[in-house]
């Protein structure tokens, strides 16, 4: 499975809130975490 690179525009409060939750989390970045969450 090949990588798509893409842009988002969020608030900011749900910025921080996807931060915390890296850093809660302790994954290496943003793009890991939105990987991990399962949508289905």
């Amino acid at each position: 499975m090949g990588v798509v690179r893409f842009s988002i525009s969020i608030e900011d409060e749900l910025l921080r809130e996807l931060d915390q939750y890296v850093d809660e989390n302790k994954f290496t970045n943003r793009s890991q975490t939105v990987r991990q969450i399962n949508f289905f």
